[in-house]
């Protein structure tokens, strides 16, 4: 992850939750987060949760001071979306999503609805702590921290794409990711759920350099501030040998 990322996250945090305190004037504030020296920083957020740590803030030192403001935050947010919950998540989408085919299945042009990003997300972050051991953030449930999912552990901040037919994905042209997962339910109606897991990232040539049409690659269309829209059908043969299956199975045995 870059240090440009760090500080943009770290600085978000601050104006985000009132880390300075609300009688500080915006010079002040701003004072704070550009000075050569030490500032003792009482994150006000905290008071309630019972934590009294001071932040320590340097300019030369965000790194330090991000990983120190997302251990706070783990203390009190981390798993709240717990395995329970995600099934019942996932339970209410399927009962409608089956209900929609049904409807298709008598000649109704009903379109499926795409899986909210909350049960995607959550499938990847249980399959990887059950096939990569590794434990991600749902990046929604840490407030102030931006993205899908973060490794917290290795520092790096996760994309995910699912898809439930052949049409496209698409990518935000300023998105920035280490890594990719693509959770695949094509096959979700017989309870059969792929997951990929892409090594590239935003900066990579091989990334950059997808074809998403006769004429344009990704990065062509990202500096113009398009959205790249591109289906796994086609991105996979462009980025085959950086793809590794992660997963194979049903929705329940993510679980075991």
């Amino acid at each position: 992850m870059t240090q440009k990322y760090l500080s943009d996250f770290f600085t978000g945090c601050i104006h985000k939750k009132n880390i300075i305190p609300n009688n500080i004037s915006k010079n002040k504030k701003r004072k704070i987060l550009n000075n050569n020296t030490h500032q003792k920083i009482i994150p006000t957020y905290f008071k309630n949760e019972n934590l009294h740590e001071v932040i320590y803030f340097h300019e030369k030192h965000k790194i330090k001071m991000y990983y120190v403001f997302i251990e706070l935050l783990m203390k009190i947010n981390k798993n709240k979306y717990s395995k329970e919950i995600l099934k019942i998540r996932f339970y209410q989408w399927m009962k409608e999503y089956q209900g929609n085919e049904i409807f298709k299945s008598s000649g109704l042009n009903i379109r499926h609805q795409n899986p909210p990003e909350d049960i995607t997300e959550n499938i990847v972050k249980f399959i990887v702590q059950k096939c990569e051991n590794k434990d991600f953030l749902w990046c929604k449930e840490i407030n102030g921290l931006h993205g899908d999912l973060f490794d917290f552990n290795n520092s790096k901040s996760i994309e995910v794409k699912s898809f439930t037919s052949d049409g496209p994905c698409q990518f935000g042209p300023s998105k920035k990711f280490d890594v990719l997962y693509f959770l695949d339910l094509r096959n979700i109606l017989k309870n059969h759920i792929l997951l990929w897991k892409v090594n590239l990232n935003d900066e990579s040539d091989a990334f950059k350099n997808v074809k998403v049409n006769k004429t344009q690659t990704m990065h062509e269309q990202m500096i113009q501030k398009r959205r790249p829209h591109i289906s796994w059908n086609l991105l996979y043969p462009q980025i085959e040998k950086y793809a590794n299956k992660i997963y194979e199975g049903n929705f329940e045995s993510i679980f075991i």
